[in-house]
């Protein structure tokens, strides 16, 4: 059995700076996987404090250089909000940056207002994402 933990890094007190959340999460990342934790599992939210993790994949670069054996998961990149060639690009630059750590998950958005906020209806997303990886030649 393997053991993981999910940072969200909420930013319930709007008067803590983002870049405190970030370092305290950051922290605690590098205690998890010194306590012997095999995964981190990093939000995507937008337009929100209830996380302050808008890109999960920076976050696993910085992550890569505070820890050595921590497999880092992207929980998850929602791909209707990026560009499909710009995103596998990203996620392979990301890899190699990570040194192979990085495990990558694709999900749909939950959120109303991030979803308005980039364009993208809830109801749409499907055709959205066929559209997405279709523009870097998938099928």
């Amino acid at each position: 059995m393997e053991y993981g933990i999910f940072a969200l890094m909420s930013r319930g007190d709007l008067s803590r700076p983002a870049a405190r959340i970030l370092d305290d999460g950051i922290e605690q990342i590098v205690a998890a996987e010194a306590l012997g934790f095999q995964s981190v599992w990093l939000a995507e939210h937008h337009f929100s404090s209830y996380s302050v993790i808008p890109n999960p994949l920076q976050l696993a670069i910085k992550l890569s250089e505070r820890t050595s054996r921590i497999t880092l998961g992207t929980a998850v990149l929602v791909p209707p909000f990026y560009h499909g060639l710009r995103l596998a690009e990203d996620v392979v630059m990301a890899d190699v940056l990570t040194g192979g750590r990085l495990r990558v998950g694709l999900g749909a958005a939950t959120s109303a207002t991030s979803s308005s906020a980039t364009g993208f209806q809830l109801m749409t997303r499907a055709p959205c994402s066929r559209r997405t990886w279709r523009s870097c030649g998938s099928p």
